[in-house]
């Protein structure tokens, strides 16, 4: 009876299948079918029923793939996907009216679920029909292609493929790796080997990169449209080691290679540069050529500063350190290796050239005076500050920024002063060197400010004291003899008009100011000339030295030197200049004129019998005429008073610091005396040690020191 029973259960459940299979579903009983696989179980017939269902779904699925052979390419995915989901909707209907079969007896066993067991002879009989499979993946591999060329492909249907490769196994990613991902990464990498090598040909470096970047995008965005994510990384690995890791040697050769984007800052092409290079784990070879960039460059630099002009020189610093810096900045993410090798590189070469310090303030008074505003003021200053920071004597840069600024300073009120940027540097400074750094500085723009108090209060006394006859205007600037730089003193032979007006500034300041002398700084003074030529008025801004001599000519046609030095007092060497001045050929006030020999037509050589005379035919576009110029013989003698100063004063430095030392420590060894003179004036200078030694000799000399009469290396301090 009970195998009766399970004849007809079978028989029923083989009749449902077909009706599954035959799409008419509606013709099932639920009820009926659930009532029988209950039955049939509980008589212990769950493994026959199991096994006809699986031989039935299996012989199902070998009817469904092997219709497949027989579809064109064009149709084979559509077909594909079609049959699959219908697949799938009937294999989840199959298990539905078995579901009691799942819970009494499958469960229990260790045979695999209703579903799987389907998909498994789906995955099957694919792999069975291996020119099915290349087929199907050899279609889904040249849609990708004709994508590749911007040629549309049903992209839903590339999806719903994939997808099928991923259900239709235990182990979604082994089956899909092994069917579709391996060739298609190897098909990938040849298509990218012969596009590298066609773009190697037509682009430059920085347009290769640009598109290397912009494949990835694309590879990447399809891989998230319709691939598996775990493909994502491996065809990004392909393009960057076949497009970048194996053209290194072509990449550094090409046009606009990355040295040319080095040289020109080009930081859009240089983020892309540092990207693909930090992808492919090469910034080794990234900093390979920067490196070898950065020394090049440097070396360009500093190997011509006595070839250049200073201004020039200390704008190749500046422009070179900006450049690097902003490389590293917005292109290298600050790479710390990078940002490590160059300022270690910059910094010994900064500190290798000594004459840094004395054209970082020339730069300065070129870039104040020629307009500050419409120079990225604030870039210079930050930039100047930095290079500041690394200059090792900030001694010799003050001595000469003091110089440069003290000019500026008494030129207040006229082109060459920028007191909002004066100011600002100054105040910087102030941050970045010791504390009285810029104490004299400070003291220079109080000196002119208080000036202009008193020059208002003169005017208002010339005026009230009716001194308009005397026919001078003047402007004053009353300086501290210890603040200011010192000038030698000279005494010219004034005219009588500035005679009187010295002695009327004398007596003004004496009412307000007792105990105090006024000693005129001649020199420093300047002037502005009436002078007429050819029916024409000019102003001539000149020295006072240049006024004087001029002067001289409303006496005289003509004068020789000898002759202007006896009338006018001014030592031979200023008037020398002065002269040179005037009679330069950019503005030639005066002349020599030429005297031939007696008895000859030639001209003598001895200019000093050739006079000066007034240049009658002078003319020049411009009303105001400055004649006021810096001469070689001047830049000499302002370096040689700094260059002295300068020593006279890291003697006293040097002095205080190893008093200050010795006065702590009362003994201390020659060699560690030494190591900390040099570190307590690091933020100065780096004195020699021979320079240290030179003041040890001295300061024992003066007895504030002396040698331990047990260990002559050792020196005992002398209260």
């Amino acid at each position: 009876m009970n195998k009766n029973l399970l004849q007809e259960g079978l028989q029923k459940i083989v009749t449902t299948i077909e009706l599954v299979y035959d799409s008419k579903p509606q013709q099932i009983s639920f009820l009926e079918i659930h009532s029988l696989i209950h039955r049939l179980s509980l008589l212990n017939f769950g493994q026959q029923i199991y096994d006809i269902i699986r031989d039935l779904v299996e012989e199902k699925s070998k009817e469904t793939i092997t219709s497949f052979e027989k579809l064109t390419d064009e149709n084979l995915l559509s077909s594909l996907d079609k049959n699959y989901q219908i697949f799938k909707k009937k294999i989840t209907l199959v298990q539905n009216l078995f579901s009691s079969l799942e819970s009494r007896f499958i469960k229990f066993t260790k045979l695999q679920p209703l579903y799987f067991v389907s998909m498994n002879f789906w995955v099957k009989e694919f792999l069975v029909k291996e020119k099915l499979l290349t087929r199907i993946v050899q279609v889904l591999i040249d849609n990708i292609s004709l994508e590749r060329q911007d040629i549309p492909v049903d992209q839903i249907l590339m999806k719903n493929t994939i997808n099928m490769l991923l259900e239709v196994s235990e182990k979604p990613r082994e089956l899909y790796e092994k069917l579709f991902e391996e060739p298609f990464l190897t098909s990938s990498k040849t298509y990218f080997h012969y596009l590298s090598q066609e773009m190697l040909n037509d682009l430059t470096c920085a347009n290769y990169l640009q598109k290397t970047i912009e494949i990835i995008r694309h590879e990447t965005d399809r891989v998230t449209r319709y691939l598996y994510r775990s493909t994502k990384s491996k065809i990004e690995r392909i393009i960057q080691e076949v497009m970048i890791k194996n053209q290194l040697g072509r990449i550094k050769t090409m046009r606009s290679s990355p040295v040319e984007m080095f040289q020109k800052a080009n930081i859009p092409d240089l983020k892309v540069f540092y990207f693909l290079f930090e992808q492919i784990n090469q910034l080794d070879w990234i900093f390979g050529l920067f490196r070898d960039w950065v020394n090049q460059c440097i070396v360009d630099i500093t190997s011509v500063t006595n070839k250049i002009s200073p201004i020039n020189f200390v704008k190749n610093i500046f422009n070179y350190h900006l450049k690097v810096n902003k490389i590293l900045n917005e292109a290298f993410k600050n790479n710390a290796r990078m940002r490590k090798h160059f300022d270690t590189v910059f910094m010994d070469k900064i500190h290798e050239n000594k004459e840094l310090p004395k054209m970082l303030p020339q730069y300065i008074d070129f870039m104040i005076k020629k307009d500050f505003e419409s120079n990225n003021g604030d870039e210079i200053i930050q930039e100047f500050i930095t290079i500041f920071k690394l200059v090792q004597d900030k001694d010799i840069f003050r001595r000469y920024y003091e110089l440069y600024f003290a000019r500026r300073l008494l030129r207040k009120g006229k082109n060459g002063f920028n007191e909002h940027y004066e100011k600002l540097i100054i105040s910087k400074l102030k941050l970045n060197a010791w504390p009285l750094f810029t104490k004299k500085l400070e003291d220079m723009m109080t000196d002119i400010d208080l000036s202009e108090d008193i020059n208002n209060e003169f005017n208002e006394y010339f005026k009230k004291h009716d001194l308009i006859s005397i026919g001078i205007q003047t402007s004053l600037t009353i300086l501290k003899n210890s603040v200011w730089p010192a000038t030698p003193k000279m005494t010219p032979k004034i005219p009588q008009d500035f005679i009187e007006l010295q002695q009327e500034i004398i007596k003004f300041y004496n009412q307000k100011h007792t105990g105090r002398v006024l000693m005129w700084q001649y020199q420093l003074c300047s002037c502005e000339v009436s002078a007429r030529f050819h029916r024409k008025s000019y102003t001539l801004i000149t020295t006072l030295f240049q006024a004087i001599a001029l002067q001289q000519f409303e006496k005289k046609d003509k004068i020789l030197f000898q002759g202007m030095h006896e009338l006018t007092g001014i030592p031979e060497k200023q008037l020398q200049i002065a002269l040179r001045q005037l009679s330069d050929k950019d503005c030639r006030i005066i002349g020599r004129r030429k005297i031939k020999l007696q008895g000859s037509h030639k001209v003598t050589q001895d200019l000093s019998k050739c006079p000066y005379c007034v240049n009658t035919k002078f003319k020049h576009k411009t009303h105001k005429i400055n004649l006021i110029r810096s001469t070689k013989s001047m830049k000499v003698e302002f370096e040689e008073k700094a260059k002295v100063k300068v020593q006279d004063d890291r003697k006293i430095v040097v002095d205080a610091a190893i008093v200050k030392i010795m006065k702590f420590r009362k003994s201390l060894i020659h060699n560690n005396l030494i190591t900390e003179v040099i570190n307590i004036l690091s933020n100065r200078f780096k004195p020699s040690i021979s320079f240290i030694k030179k003041r040890i000799d001295t300061l024992i000399d003066r007895e504030y020191l002396a040698r331990d009469e047990n260990n002559h290396k050792n020196y005992l301090y002398l209260a």
